[in-house]
């Protein structure tokens, strides 16, 4: 038997499965609407589940959500290429990825690097909302993108987001890579109001 390994399918992201499973995570919890947060894959996630179920979406916070501005794949290359090859390698991609600083973000890169240790990510392109999408959204909208992204095109999310979006807030916060921090208060401000 073997241990520690992710599910051997996942569910696809070009269909409804995913909603389908959280509709089942909040029916066995009892819960019948909720605001959502998430971060990249997980910003991707939310965003879809409010798109699909949007009277089941109460807010919607994104920190660098896949789905809306252009996804970078060099990234991918550049860190399963340095991986295998130098010492280092993993923590390195990790900096350069997440947009980390080796010694000031320690403790964040430390956990990086041993979650992709034992972890397996997607590596497909994630499908892209359309703008007649993203106009369907009609709950308070948070998108926080980091101006540095090597994952995605924050710009573009930005952009798009302002003009699809009628009840969107957009932070842009340029010196920021696809790791963003220090922006929990902002975001309980926004689930609060």
């Amino acid at each position: 038997m073997s241990q520690g390994l992710s599910a051997p399918s996942r569910p696809a992201l070009d269909s409804d499965a995913v909603s389908l499973w959280l509709d089942d995570v909040l029916e066995g919890l009892g819960i019948t609407d909720a605001a959502f947060v998430g971060t990249s894959l997980g910003g991707w996630t939310a965003l879809d589940y409010a798109v699909r179920r949007p009277e089941r979406v109460t807010r919607l916070a994104l920190m660098c959500p896949g789905g809306v501005g252009r996804q970078k794949v060099g990234w991918i290359f550049k860190a399963l290429l340095t991986r295998p090859f130098r010492r280092g390698g993993l923590r390195e991609s990790a900096m350069a990825v997440a947009g980390l600083d080796a010694e000031k973000d320690r403790q964040a890169l430390d956990a990086v690097v041993l979650t992709f240790t034992h972890f397996n990510p997607r590596r497909e392109k994630l499908p892209v909302f359309s703008d007649d999408a993203l106009r369907g959204l009609t709950m308070p909208v948070l998108v926080i993108v980091g101006g540095n992204d090597a994952m995605f095109d924050s710009h573009q999310t930005a952009r798009r987001v302002r003009e699809c979006v009628s009840r969107s807030t957009v932070k842009l916060l340029p010196e920021v890579g696809h790791a963003v921090f220090g922006q929990a208060e902002p975001i309980a401000e926004f689930l609060r109001a």
